[in-house]
């Protein structure tokens, strides 16, 4: 990290200044420890498809 960006000001709105590549591996750390954050449609489908191919002994979160 450059101490003098991380040092700028900052935009309306704004808690912090990231630089290049660096929300990526936030995400990726995050994704590494939590999962992949799925949407509700995405968690039905897959409920769906367990139940159709008989994976009745797969347990999700959700």
């Amino acid at each position: 990290m450059s101490l003098k960006l991380q040092s700028s000001l900052l935009a309306v709105n704004n808690a912090r200044i990231y630089t290049a590549g660096e929300k990526e591996f936030l995400a990726e750390l995050e994704r590494g420890t939590k999962g992949i954050p799925l949407n509700r449609s995405l968690q039905e489908d897959i409920k769906v498809m367990k139940k159709e191919l008989g994976l009745g002994n797969y347990k999700f979160p959700f």
